[in-house]
C-alpha cells in the first residue's frame, strides 16, 4: 500500500470512535484548521484513523463545504506519512479530526501549509504521550 494513499481503513467512520474523540478530546490549531486528536482505547486496525469536516453556517452552499472538505482531505493524504511513521514505530495510536472554520473559501496551497503545521504539532503530542506512557 502507497504511503500517501488514504483508504477506506484510516478514514474515521465507526460512531464510537468519534464519541470517544470529542469526549476526550485535545485539540491543535492552526487557524483557521483545528485538528482534535485523541489515543483511543481499544485496538484499531490501522495505528491513525482521520476524518474531516467544516460547517454548515459557515458555508450555505453544500458544493463549497465538500470542495473545502476535499481539499482538507488531500492536504492530510500528503502530509500524514511523518506522523504514520512516528505511529507504526510505538504502541500507541490516534483518531484525529480536521475542521475548518473559517468562511473564506480557501486555496489548496494555504490548506496544505496549515495541515503540515498541524501533523508537526500532531508528532509532538504523539511523542509527549509515548514519553508519558512509557
Amino acid at each position: 500500500m502507497s504511503t500517501y494513499s488514504y483508504s477506506r481503513d484510516e478514514k474515521l467512520k465507526k460512531q464510537k470512535l468519534i464519541d470517544q474523540l470529542f469526549q476526550k478530546r485535545k485539540s491543535v490549531n492552526a487557524f483557521p484548521v483545528k485538528a482534535f486528536y485523541a489515543f483511543p482505547e481499544e485496538k484499531m486496525d490501522v495505528a491513525l484513523k482521520a476524518g474531516v469536516g467544516t460547517s454548515k453556517r459557515n458555508f450555505k452552499r453544500a458544493v463549497h463545504r465538500n470542495r473545502v472538505k476535499r481539499l482538507l482531505r488531500e492536504a492530510w493524504r500528503l502530509n500524514k506519512p511523518e506522523l504514520q511513521n512516528i505511529l507504526a514505530n510505538s504502541p500507541q495510536q490516534m483518531i484525529v479530526f480536521l475542521h475548518y472554520s473559517d468562511r473564506i473559501l480557501p486555496t489548496q496551497e494555504f490548506i496544505g501549509e496549515k495541515v503540515k503545521i498541524l501533523v508537526q504539532k500532531l508528532i509532538q503530542a504523539a511523542n509527549e504521550n509515548l514519553a508519558k506512557n512509557s
